[in-house]
């Protein structure tokens, strides 16, 4: 008794077991014993090779059409208990590319001539057998044929099959190539207007500011109005986070690296988080209290944030809660594998949400540009790519951890600062302001075509003891610094109308070559120096500073080497 092979319904050889490969597996229907060694004996005489299978019921012959797997049926016409026309009709259900040779020792014309109508491959009479080998032969032989022109027929429709997935798969590389493109105008854009409007507003800005710091000078400690002073400086100074935030939004923000807790930076985002993310959504903050720190932009790390809270918003459309957690701690290399970074002492942050979660599928390619899960126009795939962005450019890491219907949790790892973190952090906190403000001596002009910052950049130095011009323009400096020689030391805009920053630094060289220069903007360093407008070696103060600030590169700069 055979083992079962495995039924292949096209009936490919090159599917079949090895042994069916090198021989016939015939499926003999036949009732007299005597008959079937006689035809076994003429197959061998004609040199077939072949594994023969004895069968006398219609049960049996159903059951080992699915188990013997023959390549070739012998059949007699006529049995005790089941005809030969009825196996013919079972064999061509099961298995209609298997040859059926008739081996009968009485069937008439007609019969016969019925059997190939309804199938068979032939009919061969037991008073001539000498027909068998030559019929077996050409049925194999036509079968071999059949085959081989299904298997082209096969190969043909897969090659069809595969190129129309090659161009379907062109086809969409291509429209999301241009969807791509016509994204990355659009940021272009977004990052050309943010640029704009930080500028004007950091101008607005810088004028609150300065008001601020005269009217919160000259009031005494124990007035009343002290302390409202201090909530409009205090809110002057978030306006110029907000608007270091929307220049990371365009991507047109200055990258300054300095030592930072993250402790600072969640807390700063938590209350806007909280306008943001709506009240179906609870946040929650667990920050280690003897946080290490971190050697990384501030706006970058207030973007990590920001946009791992808003993909957690969008996958909590019903609320939830949100987990901010800080932590550090040196990570064994097996974690830290995960992220593909050395050992040693990391900061992580850690935000968390009860949403939806992740398949794995989606995980393995949520940090790559322009993938999104959400609807078109609803998603531009750039938010997990850029907090990967920036956890890379910072020497860090990112590990994601979901689970459908569990929510997900993301670990952003940033290497830890080890050498005297609190030194570290003084060195970097905003300037305070002394109330013994010692006086100094030198004569300024100051240029800006916002006249409020003129006036109160005018009233501020002079009160520290400078003389002091003003102009709102290049020409009118240029007429000013020719007047009056006793100019030492320029502060202009660089962004003006009708002569930039870098124009007035040239005419102002010829004139004068000692004069010293520091200019200011509202618009990133890097930015402006991009757009040609940025005078060559210069010192330079981005809008919106503090007073503090502005003493002492003033102080720096009339002290220096010209």
């Amino acid at each position: 008794m055979m083992k079962p092979v495995r039924i292949l319904h096209l009936e490919d050889h090159a599917n079949e077991p090895e042994s069916a490969a090198q021989e016939l597996r015939i499926l003999m229907l036949e009732d007299v014993e005597e008959d079937a060694e006689l035809i076994e004996c003429e197959l061998q005489k004609g040199g077939i090779r072949f594994v023969a299978k004895h069968i006398r019921t219609e049960k049996a012959f159903r059951e080992e059409l699915d188990q013997f797997y023959p390549t070739l049926i012998l059949a007699d016409f006529s049995l005790p208990s089941f005809d030969g026309l009825s196996a013919l009709a079972i064999a061509k259900e099961k298995r209609p590319q298997t040859p059926f040779i008739f081996v009968s020792g009485a069937i008439g014309e007609e019969s016969a001539i019925e059997t190939l109508k309804n199938g068979a491959t032939d009919y061969v009479l037991k008073q001539r057998l000498s027909r068998l080998v030559p019929s077996v032969k050409r049925a194999v032989h036509e079968k071999e044929e059949r085959t081989q022109r299904l298997k082209g027929q096969e190969e043909i429709l897969r090659l069809n099959v595969d190129l129309e997935r090659r161009v379907a798969q062109r086809t969409d590389e291509l429209e999301h190539s241009q969807a791509a493109l016509r994204q990355a105008h659009k940021l272009q854009a977004i990052g050309q207007l943010a640029g704009g409007v930080a500028h004007d507003f950091n101008n607005l800005l810088q004028t609150i500011i300065s008001v601020g710091d005269v009217v919160e000078k000259d009031l005494s400690p124990d007035d009343p109005h002290r302390e409202d002073i201090g909530d409009i400086l205090q809110m002057a100074r978030r306006g110029a986070l907000l608007t270091k935030q929307l220049l990371a939004m365009g991507g047109r923000q200055t990258i300054q690296p300095r030592p930072l807790n993250l402790n600072d930076i969640v807390s700063e985002t938590e209350n806007l988080l909280r306008r943001i993310l709506g009240e179906d959504i609870t946040i929650l903050s667990e920050l280690a209290p003897d946080l290490a720190f971190i050697h990384a932009d501030p706006t970058q790390m207030h973007q990590v944030i920001m946009n791992l809270a808003l993909n957690a918003r969008d996958a909590m459309p019903k609320g939830g809660t949100l987990i901010l957690k800080t932590s550090s701690t040196p990570l064994d290399e097996l974690f830290l594998s995960k992220a593909d970074l050395p050992m040693g002492l990391y900061v992580i942050l850690s935000i968390s949400d009860t949403g939806t979660g992740m398949t794995k599928e989606v995980q393995e390619r949520i940090f790559e540009p322009f993938f999104t899960t959400k609807e078109q126009g609803k998603g531009t795939g750039l938010g997990l790519a850029t907090v990967y962005g920036i956890a890379k450019q910072n020497n860090g890491g990112i590990i994601v951890c979901s689970h459908l219907a569990l929510g997900t949790t993301f670990k952003v790892l940033f290497p830890a600062l080890v050498n005297d973190f609190n030194k570290a952090s003084k060195k970097d906190q905003p300037m305070k302001i002394s109330t013994e403000e010692t006086q100094s001596t030198g004569t300024i002009l100051v240029v800006d075509d916002e006249a409020m910052i003129v006036k109160h950049l005018i009233r501020r130095l002079t009160k520290k003891g400078y003389t002091v011009f003003g102009a709102s323009d290049g020409a009118d400096a240029l007429k000013l610094l020719n007047a009056n020689p006793a100019i030492q030391l320029l502060i202009s805009d660089v962004v003006m109308p009708g002569m930039n920053g870098r124009q007035l630094q040239e005419k102002a060289h010829k004139l004068r070559p000692d004069l010293k220069a520091i200019f200011m903007s509202g618009y990133p360093e890097e930015l402006i120096s991009e757009q040609g407008v940025m005078p060559h070696e210069i010192t330079f103060l981005e809008k919106p500073f503090e007073t503090s600030a502005l003493y002492k590169m003033v102080a720096e700069t009339l002290t220096s080497r010209a």
